[in-house]
């Protein structure tokens, strides 16, 4: 007899409020509601709706999620908003929300929005905010006041009103165990969180600027801390002294910390080109003539930037500079960039998009970064490929080169680096490696210390003649490359590099060479279409 099968939908309703509580606010409110009635009444139930975690979801117009939204309630595009959606969740949780984190909403105030949860969601644990704007920061202290549960704080800059901050929390927030924070800190502030919250067991300053004296103030007077995070500070070297007094802190993290003087332009030192065109400068005045300086611009680092940031770029300028929108395109950004570096920058990542992978932006770096140290991108379309070594030759000090798709001018390449580039010692590439291409690597660069070329097609007598060539090589990636297996002859003569990775590599290298070629004729006519 055929067993009946279980639906989905008779599935008891605590069930699927249990399984409910760990899915996103998109699933729960664009995804799940719409299976069938009873799954609809259990995303409805307020245990679902502890954890409001709005950082997961992009509510720029155009977005994915704000079109089904749209769809699916019968919004129109002008009434879809953060705040009209972050009051919809507050108000599905009836007071039961324990954990707000707030996304950075380009140009807008969130005062209002912080208002609302102060009221609705009294037993809040966890609050996660975004750097504020000046007239939302005043409203902070008396907001963070009326969270008598609060027991973390997450401010991804550190407010002006930080020192009433503490203060409320001192005396309105007696389970208070964690703060998360970045920015400059004096010795009056580093005092009074030892004052307000001296049983802290959660403390992150990564990225922050302070001296040792006001470190070894939280050691001494924050005695209960458990986690303690000042990785990447500036102000101090971490020594005997300050070890010893961290010694009983269960994780203490205190890598690249550096003893700079001068902090003026401390803020702007980690963070990426979206915070620095979008965010710090409209934070003030002071903010913004740092953010100018070209000590900010060494790092121009493109990668990871997507159509979200288009719309964020366009909405902050459209309404603090009147900049029109229509003109924005990745080179136009690039060259601000550049600009604002003044030839200073050192590094440049160019993305894989299709009006990123130009000529022009590639010349433009040329022209604007002479003192380039690190190039990384993915290719150029092929009528470009004949430019590239000229353009190399540009970069006399040019010591790292990343690119991800093997050029057809690769040996010309080779040649200029020779030439012109006497500090040269990292190469990162992929693609298929003959003979020829691999002799040239040995008698172009014969001082390389680093090449990476996983998952390339590279045959056991030129991998052989690499590490007969080089060296001088520490680090030698061919983890996943097709064409030889690594035996006891390759393993001996690699026995002298710090780092060398050969996970997965395989002989089967003509099955894998016709199926990288095929992916680079793929992506070669993809990007004539971009």
């Amino acid at each position: 007899m055929k067993k009946e099968e279980r639906k989905w939908e008779d599935l008891a309703s605590d069930c699927l409020v249990c399984i409910f509580c760990f899915v996103g606010l998109e699933e729960l409110t664009v995804a799940l509601p719409f299976v069938c009635k009873s799954w609809y009444e259990a995303s409805l139930d307020r245990r679902c709706w502890k954890n409001l975690d709005f950082r997961e979801l992009d509510f720029s117009s155009g977005s994915n999620f704000a079109r089904i939204f749209r769809q699916e309630y019968g919004v129109r595009r002008s009434s879809f908003s953060f705040s009209a959606f972050m009051k919809m969740c507050v108000s599905r949780s009836c007071g039961s929300a324990v954990e707000l984190t707030i996304p950075y909403i380009v140009g807008a105030s969130i005062q209002q929005d912080l208002i609302y949860a102060s009221i609705k969601c009294p037993r809040l644990k966890v609050l996660a905010l975004p750097s504020l704007l000046e007239k939302d920061e005043k409203k902070l202290p008396e907001l963070i006041s009326k969270w008598k549960e609060l027991e973390i704080l997450e401010i991804t800059w550190k407010p002006n009103s930080f020192l009433e901050i503490l203060e409320q929390i001192r005396v309105n927030c007696p389970n208070f165990i964690g703060l998360h924070l970045c920015g400059l800190f004096d010795i009056m502030e580093t005092w009074t969180i030892v004052r307000c919250m001296p049983r802290l067991k959660i403390l992150v300053m990564s990225a922050s600027y302070l001296c040792k004296e006001d470190l070894m103030e939280i050691l001494d007077g924050c005695k209960e801390l458990e986690v303690f995070d000042v990785s990447k500070c500036r102000g101090f070297v971490v020594d005997n002294e300050i070890l010893k007094k961290a010694s009983k802190i269960k994780k203490f993290e205190c890598g690249d910390c550096k003893l700079e003087q001068n902090y003026t332009n401390f803020y702007y030192d980690y963070y990426g080109l979206e915070e620095l065109t979008i965010v710090l400068p409209f934070v003030c005045k002071s903010w913004y003539e740092a953010s100018l300086d070209p000590q900010c611009w060494k790092k121009l680092d493109f990668q990871g930037f997507d159509f979200s940031f288009r719309r964020k770029f366009e909405r902050r300028f459209d309404r603090q500079t009147g900049f029109m929108s229509a003109t924005f395109s990745f080179p136009s950004f690039m060259k601000l960039c550049v600009d604002r570096s003044r030839g200073s920058a050192v590094e440049v990542s160019i993305p894989d998009f299709g009006s990123a992978l130009s000529l022009q932006n590639l010349i433009t770096a040329s022209i604007g970064c002479p003192r380039l140290k690190v190039l990384s991108f993915s290719g150029v379309l092929q009528q470009y490929e004949k430019h590239l070594p000229e353009l190399i030759s540009k970069w006399k000090e040019l010591e790292i080169l990343k690119i991800a798709q093997k050029p057809f001018s690769i040996l010309e390449i080779f040649e200029q680096i020779s030439i012109n580039c006497p500090n040269f010692r990292g190469l990162h590439l992929y693609g298929l490696f003959n003979t020829t291409e691999t002799r040239a690597i040995v008698r172009c660069m014969p001082r390389l210390k680093i090449l990476v070329i996983s998952g390339s097609v590279i045959f056991k007598e030129n991998m052989m003649e690499i590490l007969d060539g080089c060296k001088e090589l520490e680090k030698l990636n061919v983890s996943y490359c097709a064409g030889f297996d690594v035996d006891n002859e390759i393993l001996k003569k690699a026995s002298k590099i710090k780092k060398f990775e050969c996970e997965g590599t395989t002989s089967e290298g003509t099955m894998i060479h016709d199926s990288l070629l095929e992916r680079s004729r793929i992506a070669r006519k993809y990007s004539q279409w971009m």
